[in-house]
């Protein structure tokens, strides 16, 4: 049997939480045979006062603590004197109405689950419930037992559930928050520890290349050869660093095109020049070829930052084509605004499930690429990126034995901020 009180003083005192409840005040398990539960009504009509008692009372599973009020200041009063599992209030209370008065409590610290009564069910009141944050909404005349029970339970579970929900997102920012910090300390061992090498790297190629160049006296040819081969890895592992500190540099935010009108077949020359005894080399061929006139060659971009695209393009085909391949870089414009770049090479190509995530940071395509054909896995996250700070796109499409096309897009004009 419900007790009830006719006035603002609490018939039962209220249960202490028990620990790892969802619920701020007190224990309730909405699954349980019987359910203990603290209500406070406000309605400024006695007989709908009457009625919520009578039902109550009627509730043969639920063993109700309940306290009514008529006016908005005596359910402030119960609020302060002890908290409630759930708060039901009529939607007209003379000179105000449940809006105000929920708002009122909450600004002075208590956020009840709050249940709007109404002897009218219009749109006007529904919205209000929607729009004052209550959590459900109750016709008066709809107020029977069977019905009120149904409707306790119900506004438990959802602020249960709510409950849940805000510990969730509490948790989920503080691990939002790690994160960011994690990566932050990424980025900052990233910078330091390249710097670090940077510096002994340099010094260590130049000593390299004065001794092969006979600054100290006359060098034979193993030794020669030994030097060369100093020199080429030193050169491998200063790439590995800039990659390394351009990453860091495009995690943060902090890497700045310097753009300005420039020749893009001439970037694109420099940068096969640049490649093109290391193909020869191996054996492969490097051709250029264009269609485009060479007045519309012109491109607003950071030349730097293209060759460093269009270097790391090649040095991917160079590595994995075969003695005898061949590799073309090919400039083509379907679009007046825009300028488009291709890099294809009769290499060993992709298979596809290495097509969706080629472009991520430290992917390689092979098991093998960190230890036989060296590198971090960074290249193609930095072309993609640089290509997106340009305001163009990468793309690429391969066929296993067969090869690669790594086609990117340039804007003809300065990209807005």
């Amino acid at each position: 049997m419900a007790k009830t009180s006719n006035n603002t003083q609490p018939v039962l005192a209220p249960r202490p939480r028990p620990a790892g409840s969802p619920l701020s005040h007190t224990s309730l398990t909405v699954d349980a045979q019987t359910l203990p539960v603290n209500i406070v009504v406000l309605d400024d009509d006695v007989v709908d006062l009457e009625i919520f008692k009578r039902c109550t009372d009627d509730l043969v599973d639920m063993e109700v603590s309940l306290r009514t009020c008529r006016l908005a200041s005596e359910a402030e009063a119960a609020f302060e004197e002890a908290p409630c599992d759930l708060f039901f209030v009529d939607y007209r209370l003379g000179s105000t109405n449940a809006v105000e008065v929920l708002g009122n409590l909450r600004s002075k610290g208590h956020s009840p689950t709050t249940v709007l009564l109404s002897g009218g069910s219009g749109d006007d009141v529904i919205r209000a419930a929607v729009r004052g944050g209550f959590v459900d909404f109750m016709p008066k005349q709809f107020i029977v037992p069977e019905l009120l029970g149904q409707v306790i339970r119900s506004s438990l579970e959802k602020a249960r559930l709510k409950a849940e929900v805000v510990e969730k997102q509490a948790e989920l920012a503080a691990t939002v928050q790690n994160l960011q910090a994690s990566r932050e300390e990424i980025r900052l061992l990233y910078h330091r520890v390249g710097h670090e090498l940077k510096t002994p790297l340099t010094g260590a190629r130049e000593f390299a290349s004065l001794i092969r160049d006979g600054a100290t006296g006359p060098v034979s040819a193993d030794q020669s050869g030994l030097l060369d081969a100093i020199t080429r890895n030193c050169d491998r592992m200063a790439v590995c660093i800039n990659d390394m500190l351009d990453a860091a540099r495009l995690d943060s935010g902090k890497l700045a095109l310097k753009i300005r009108d420039a020749d893009l077949w001439g970037v694109l020359n420099d940068a096969a020049k640049s490649l093109k005894a290391t193909a020869v080399e191996k054996g492969i061929s490097l051709d250029l070829e264009t269609s485009v006139p060479a007045e519309r060659m012109t491109c607003s971009i950071d030349p730097d930052r293209v060759f460093q695209v269009v270097g790391n393009l090649l040095s991917n085909a160079i590595k994995f084509t075969p003695k005898g391949g061949a590799i073309r870089i090919t400039v083509s414009s379907e679009d007046p605004d825009s300028l488009s770049v291709t890099v294809k090479d009769t290499g060993c190509g992709l298979a596809p499930e290495d097509l969706t995530r080629i472009f991520d940071r430290l992917v390689q395509s092979k098991e093998e690429d960190a230890t036989v054909l060296g590198g971090l896995g960074m290249g193609l996250y930095i072309c993609r990126e640089l290509v997106h700070l340009h305001g163009g796109e990468i793309s690429v499409s391969s066929e296993v034995g067969v090869g690669s096309e790594f086609a990117f897009s340039l804007p003809t004009t300065l990209p807005q901020a």
